[in-house]
């Protein structure tokens, strides 16, 4: 069974070989005919001068010349050379190779084709028609995408739309902000307008007056954690001075190990009430016993109330809530002062003045008149002007003859000239706006001025926005009379920068334009990426793996087609 196989083995093996050599000896002679054959008609196309031979190989696209009749070629080379006209470079490498190939030997056919045959065009650089226009419509979408958005920007940072949304801006701070504020003025206001209501009921007209008094304060005074002191002139035979004590009592924690090391008992949680003689101001202006410069005072009546009120400050104050005199300056809390006068028309007795008669020279019977005091801290109001500041800006409230009394980033210090207290004002600030906020300008009323680098300063009096009716604690009254006070006594000043009041207009558009903007770039990184991931895997198909020679042998001819 062995000895078989190898002789069946041996008669396909030498099979295959006379196969081979026969062949071989076809492909030789087929070669040699045509060698012959194009030989013949080459000398017959050099004996014809007709029209074909007028063929100009040159003007035939690259990769058809392979399709031109070779007597036609070798025609129009043959009467260049007769010329004298040097022929192509191109057609003249082409006789060459042809002329080899028709000396060649019988194992030509080991050589690879492109040595014999011109190499076809490479189709990678040629772009096709609708390549490009996809890639100019990607281009036009993309500039249809940018340009509306170069538009609005250019709306909105250089031309008027951009000056009127950042004055809208600043007054939309300015609401917010004095809205805010009115928070914080309202205790003053609110107490005013419970002694106003009981004065007149006649609660204060009884055989203890004091303790009504009290009673009636004590409240408003416990809730008013910003509350420093009041005091009463005229609603009792002598002056009552109200001060919080340990009414605002918070627990302390000074060394941070989460428990509360200050302590006080529930019956140490009271204020202090002093009777404090009013005999300066007897018969004569409550204000007499306020220690008051009468000449600072911009009194106003409230509306519907018959009370004439005005703020006053700042100042610091060198006693505490309990009492007790302050000796170091930096612990001097800053306070803003709330003066009015009540006119009692019933419930406390009538008063007359000397100065005032009818025309038959009768003392004019007067109501009687109450003085109010109250000092409000203002620690509160640097953290609402911080909750409502615009990013990048600053905001400042000041009384009308310029001292500052609260500001973002700003810290109330005391400074003493010549035995007498000192406040900073607003025109002493280091900014560039500063030196434009003259007394006459502070004075006025609402101020614009734009900075060098497009920041929108606007000072205007505070409470301009509750002149609207707007409701402060539940009460028009109290809105409209922190209105007529504020808007005569304090300004308010708002720097607004240019990026942080437009740009909350763009925000809904800042991801398209981002997106509108980088989509060229990332689209060239995505194609790179994936050219350079295509490169990778190409080298390593050709160099990472063997390459496979193909058998010479297997190569077919026409002539083989034909068989």
């Amino acid at each position: 069974g062995v000895g078989r196989s190898k002789s069946v083995v041996s008669r396909r093996t030498t099979s295959g070989s006379k196969e081979r050599g026969r062949s071989k000896d076809r492909k030789s002679t087929a070669l040699s005919g045509n060698s012959s054959g194009r030989t013949g008609r080459s000398g017959a196309s050099e004996d014809d001068e007709s029209e074909d031979s007028e063929v100009d190989v040159e003007n035939v696209p690259f990769h058809l010349r392979k399709a031109v009749p070779l007597h036609l070629v070798e025609a129009r080379i043959l009467k260049k050379s007769e010329k004298g006209q040097p022929s192509s470079p191109t057609v003249a490498k082409d006789i060459r190779r042809r002329v080899a190939h028709n000396n060649a030997e019988s194992d030509f056919e080991e050589k690879a084709p492109n040595e014999i045959y011109d190499p076809a065009p490479v189709e990678a650089v040629m772009v096709r028609k609708r390549v490009i226009i996809l890639l100019l419509a990607g281009f036009c979408v993309w500039c249809a995408a940018m340009l509306p958005l170069l538009v609005v920007h250019v709306l909105t940072f250089y031309l008027s739309l951009g000056v009127q949304t950042h004055r809208a801006h600043a007054d939309a701070i300015f609401g917010k902000l004095e809205a805010s504020i009115a928070q914080e003025l309202t205790p003053a206001l609110n107490l005013v307008y419970m002694l106003s209501v009981q004065a007149n009921m006649g609660l204060f007209n009884v055989s203890e007056p004091y303790s009504a008094i009290t009673r009636a304060l004590l409240y408003t005074i416990q809730e008013s954690k910003q509350m420093q002191y009041v005091k009463v002139v005229g609603a009792a035979e002598q002056m009552l001075v109200f001060r919080p004590g340990n009414l605002h009592y918070v627990p302390k924690d000074e060394d941070g190990d989460g428990l509360i090391d200050v302590l006080i008992n529930p019956d140490q949680m009271t204020g202090t009430v002093d009777v404090v003689s009013d005999s300066a101001c007897k018969d004569v202006d409550p204000f007499f016993c306020l220690d008051v410069d009468l000449s600072k005072l911009r009194m106003v009546a409230l509306p519907s109330r018959q009370v004439t009120a005005s703020w006053l400050g700042p100042e610091f104050l060198q006693i505490s809530k309990q009492n007790e005199l302050v000796a170091d300056p930096t612990d001097w809390p800053l306070i803003i002062r709330f003066l009015a006068h009540l006119n009692v028309t019933e419930g406390l007795p009538s008063r007359t003045d000397p100065n005032i008669v009818d025309p038959f020279g009768i003392p004019i019977v007067l109501p009687a008149r109450v003085g109010l005091d109250i000092g409000l801290g203002v620690d509160q109001m640097a953290n609402v002007l911080e909750d409502v500041r615009p990013e990048g800006g600053d905001i400042f409230i000041f009384t009308v003859d310029g001292s500052i009394v609260a500001g973002t980033g700003w810290e109330a210090t005391p400074a003493v000239q010549d035995g007498v207290l000192q406040y900073q004002k607003i025109w002493e600030m280091p900014f560039e706006w500063a030196a434009d906020l003259t007394p006459e300008a502070v004075a006025g009323e609402r101020m614009e001025l734009m900075t060098s680098v497009s920041d929108l300063v606007v000072m205007k009096p505070l409470g301009e926005s509750l002149a609207e009716g707007d409701d402060v604690a539940d009460s028009e009254y109290l809105g409209a009379a922190i209105e007529a006070t504020s808007k005569v006594a304090l300004r308010v000043l708002v720097v607004v920068p240019l990026d942080a009041a437009v740009a909350p207009l763009l925000t809904l558009l800042v991801d398209a334009a981002m997106g509108v903007i980088i989509a060229p770039f990332a689209t060239l990184a995505l194609v790179c990426i994936v050219a350079t991931l295509i490169a990778l895997v190409k080298f390593c198909r050709d160099r990472c793996s063997p390459v496979e020679e193909e058998d010479p042998y297997l190569w077919r001819f026409e002539d083989q087609d034909d068989e």
